[in-house]
């Protein structure tokens, strides 16, 4: 999608994605155009504007990432994830078309045992 990495230039990272590549040339474009401008109070006043943007949803980003109650709930929500994938290879999945066969639990597999 873009220039091939040269010797000087490192690739870029592996989970890169489109938005990041186009805020970078944004970014890239907006540092030659004020360079050419440095002067003008307007393009000054357009870049601080654009930065504060994208340091609010860089900030909010960050808040969400170390939030403690969005921790817990990530967390929680893995762990009930891990918990019903082992509780369902264990106990059968209520979906029959989960398995090649027709009984939905453990107990119906497994054959009776007088106790």
């Amino acid at each position: 999608m873009g220039q091939e990495p040269t010797p000087m230039t490192p690739p870029p990272p592996a989970d890169a994605t489109d938005a990041d590549d186009l805020r970078a040339r944004e970014a890239a474009a907006r540092r030659e155009h004020l360079a050419e401008r440095r002067d003008d109070p307007e393009a000054i006043r357009r870049d601080i504007a654009y930065t504060r943007r994208d340091m609010e949803g860089t900030i909010e980003a960050i808040n969400d990432r170390v939030n403690p109650s969005r921790v817990y709930e990530r967390r929680s929500g893995r762990a009930r994830q891990r918990w019903n994938r082992l509780k369902s290879s264990i106990m059968g999945s209520d979906d029959s078309s989960w398995s090649t066969d027709s009984s939905s639990s453990w107990a119906d597999r497994t054959p009776d045992v007088d106790v």
